[in-house]
């Protein structure tokens, strides 16, 4: 048979003839993704998802109208010295503070004075009353020795509408001479020294109601004065006073906008969710498990502990008798009566284990291995 060359331009026009073998390769292209990026792209996902629909939520609502209201406050107590001789009156301020003998002193008039300024017209309802507390104490220990409280003022309550301030000026004649006598008296009963003070203090309650706030505002102040007694001079000192000013806020109710956004919110959220258990139910199910052999081992290890030694080399074998152990108690018993270590060493990781005594020619051996525990 006369055999045809093929000429090389023909050769190029034949078709390529595949072989078999391809079809069964894949060439298609992969993108690996390693454990940790993929919980970090899980996470990631969480985080985006949760912002967007957060982010959705926010734009079906109006931000709501916000309500200010500036105060200013301040209150602070004046007063005047009464002294028995020639009808004397002497004045003083609280600062600087003033001295007298208090054996001279007969009244002291105290006048509680308190204002409190709005920048907007509101309906103001505001009550007040002033009490005296007279405490003695032992000037040793500084033990409580009488305490005593005085109604000096009963409760005032006033009311003012649309208007932006409110000024309170209330007097006290104390009769000091009075007080003092009481706690020189207390004094001599318990026939020791006593440091006594009398405070005044004035509880002021305010409520402004605005119509650019639903809901009333309400201040709680106090005034404090301290006057000593069973003492040689009267200092008279301001222990609270008040010196305020801040902005009172409100925002009112946000309201609904957008149903679209909405609804794209509760579903980013609902997908969230669900991205969100997926993620913790990979996480649970790629956690690594332990072996039973990996129990039983960790168990023995921790159980005896003081009595294992870890080994990284063990002895050759072949220069003693070996005594195979049937399990780790024979081990274990053997051990005790020879009072040796028991020397370990994990031949095939989460597989084998090898625990040994050595007693002069004589190696006993037991062997942990995983195809021989129950599962």
């Amino acid at each position: 048979m006369k055999k045809t060359k093929i000429k090389d331009s023909d050769f190029a026009k034949m078709d390529q003839v595949y072989n078999d073998l391809d079809k069964h390769v894949d060439r298609s292209f992969y993108f690996y993704c390693s454990y940790s990026l993929r919980i970090i792209i899980m996470i990631a996902s969480i985080i985006i998802i949760g912002y967007l629909s957060l982010k959705f939520y926010n734009e079906s609502f109006t931000k709501g109208e916000e309500s200010t209201l500036e105060y200013s406050e301040s209150g602070n107590i004046d007063y005047n010295v009464k002294l028995f001789e020639d009808n004397l009156f002497e004045t003083g301020t609280l600062n600087p503070t003033n001295n007298y003998i208090s054996d001279l002193v007969d009244d002291i008039s105290t006048d509680f004075i308190y204002q409190y300024k709005l920048d907007k017209t509101s309906d103001i309802s505001y009550s007040y009353y002033i009490n005296a507390i007279m405490e003695l104490k032992g000037n040793s220990n500084g033990n409580i020795v009488s305490k005593n409280e005085y109604d000096l003022v009963s409760k005032i309550e006033e009311e003012k509408e649309s208007t932006k301030e409110i000024n309170i000026k209330q007097n006290i004649n104390l009769d000091y001479d009075y007080y003092n006598e009481l706690a020189k008296s207390i004094e001599k009963q318990y026939d020791k020294n006593i440091i006594g003070n009398l405070k005044l203090i004035m509880y002021i309650d305010v409520k402004i109601e605005n119509n650019d706030f639903k809901e009333p505002i309400f201040h709680t102040q106090e005034i404090e004065v301290t006057i000593p007694l069973v003492s040689s001079e009267v200092t008279v000192s301001m222990v609270k006073n008040i010196d305020n000013q801040g902005i009172e806020r409100e925002t009112k109710n946000a309201k609904l906008i957008n149903n679209i956004t909405l609804y794209i919110s509760i579903t980013l959220l609902i997908i969230d969710t669900l991205f969100l258990l997926l993620t913790l139910s990979f996480i649970l199910r790629t956690i690594p498990k332990k072996s039973k052999y990996t129990i039983t081992l960790n168990r023995i290890l921790n159980s005896y502990d003081d009595m294992i030694v870890n080994c990284k080399k063990l002895p050759h074998f072949e220069d003693y008798k070996i005594i195979n152990c049937e399990s780790f108690k024979e081990l274990l018993d053997a051990a005790n009566i020879l009072e040796q270590p028991i020397l370990y060493a994990e031949i095939v990781k989460n597989q084998k284990s090898i625990f040994i005594i050595l007693n002069e020619n004589n190696l006993y051996k037991y062997v942990l291995k995983e195809c021989d525990i129950d599962f």
